[in-house]
């Protein structure tokens, strides 16, 4: 995926959260979202056709790499990690 397609499908997906969510939502708190909640993560990885979860999650650093220094997004893949491990219903994600 080009990186101007990358932007554009990023804002996009942002946007739906965002309707989704009813609240508006920095890079952080849209990283967030999509990292703790598995439906979203369901949807992320089905709208950027990613095999699976952690392949979304390279793509969400490659579009910020700045995410990777927010205590915020550390904690929620630190949760994330966490969930899969003992969920066997989310080892697909």
């Amino acid at each position: 995926m080009l990186a101007k397609e990358l932007d554009i499908c990023m804002l996009k997906f942002g946007s739906y959260i965002s309707i989704l969510k009813n609240k508006q939502l920095n890079q952080v708190a849209l990283a967030v979202e999509i990292i703790k909640d598995p439906i979203i993560q369901q949807e992320f990885c089905e709208y950027f056709s990613c095999e699976n979860f952690s392949v979304a999650l390279c793509l969400i650093f490659d579009y910020n790499p700045s995410l990777t220094k927010s205590k915020a997004v550390k904690d929620s893949i630190r949760y994330w990690k966490q969930n899969v491990h003992n969920k066997k219903t989310r080892i697909h994600i």
